[in-house]
This record gives structure tokens, C-alpha cells and sequence, in this order.
């Protein structure tokens, strides 16, 4: 299979972004996949696959305008789909909880948790597990998404609340 010098240049300036970004972020994006998942072991393997979707997707003819936020955005996407297929959920009722819960109650609490995160609008999810399980703040997930503070705002309090409805039907049941 030939490779023309156009495919030969465009691979190498996609590998030359994608190695300057590297440079530039993979400190503070390992950091904030550690804080996101608790793990240091994974968080280097989705930093790992961080980069890897970031090189199949930019163009280097027309690379993100923000590349700091373009590569948060994919880790912090990658880290909420690491926490949803590990069952973390225990952090939204903690409040609820027995003193001393047996491994059965553990178990129907997670998957209950779990169900009703899925009920809800992803981009939902998202915001409600980068404010409340990961410790960010508003603002900090806003500059993540690039989305308006204000619409941050609206998605985690409606959320919020349409979690706690989906949790009181599930308890009752």
C-alpha cells in the first residue's frame, strides 16, 4: 500500500500535536483522572487512552482552539465511563446508609445507585459525578465542558433532583 506524502505529512503533524500536548498537560491531566478515579494505576491507563482518542481525532489542519479543554473534556469522559462500569456510587447516599452495612445491602445500594444514574441524561450524570463524587467546583467543570456556567448550574440542580425522585421510587419498590 502506497502512502502519499500528503497522508506521510498530515501523520506527522497529528504525532507532533499530539507529542506537544503530551508535554504540555499529561502532568496535570494524570492528576485529574488520579482525583477522578482514585486510582493512580488507572488514571495512567485513561490518560494513556486519553491521548490515543485525541490522536484519532484532531485534524492538524484545524486543531481545537483550546487544547488544554479538548483533552480534559476526553479524560474526564473516559474517567465517568470508567466509574459507571466500576459501580461507584455509593457517595450520593452515604447519608442514608446503616452504621454497619452488610456486603448484601452494599450491593442492592450500588445497583440501586446505579439505575438511577442511567436514567438520567448523560450529560447530567456527568455533571452530578464532577461536582458531587469528584469534588470539582461549577466553574472548574464548566471551563471543562466549555458550556456557560449558568447551564452547569441548571443541569446539576435538575439532576440533583430528578436523581433523588428516581432514589425515593426505587426505595419504595
Amino acid at each position: 500500500m502506497l502512502i502519499s506524502l500528503n497522508e506521510t505529512d498530515q501523520a506527522s503533524a497529528t504525532q507532533y500535536l499530539i507529542q506537544q500536548w503530551f508535554m504540555d498537560y499529561a502532568g496535570e491531566l494524570a492528576q485529574h483522572l488520579d482525583r477522578l478515579v482514585g486510582n493512580s494505576t488507572i488514571a495512567e491507563d485513561l490518560l494513556q487512552d486519553t491521548f490515543v482518542r485525541a490522536m484519532k481525532a484532531v485534524d492538524p489542519d484545524r486543531p481545537p482552539a483550546n487544547p488544554r479543554a479538548w483533552l480534559y473534556a476526553i479524560a474526564s469522559n473516559l474517567a465517568v465511563d470508567h466509574i459507571r462500569q466500576r459501580y461507584r456510587w455509593h457517595w450520593l447516599l452515604s447519608s442514608l446508609r446503616p452504621e454497619s452495612p452488610t456486603v448484601e445491602q452494599q450491593v442492592l445500594v450500588n445497583h440501586a445507585i446505579r439505575r438511577c444514574l442511567a436514567a438520567l441524561k448523560p450529560q447530567d450524570a456527568e455533571v452530578l459525578i464532577l461536582i458531587r463524587y469528584a469534588g470539582y467546583s461549577p466553574t472548574e467543570v464548566a471551563a471543562l465542558t466549555g458550556e456557560p456556567l449558568t447551564a452547569i448550574r441548571k443541569r446539576l440542580f435538575r439532576a440533583g433532583e430528578r436523581f433523588r425522585q428516581l432514589h425515593i421510587k426505587e426505595t419504595m419498590q
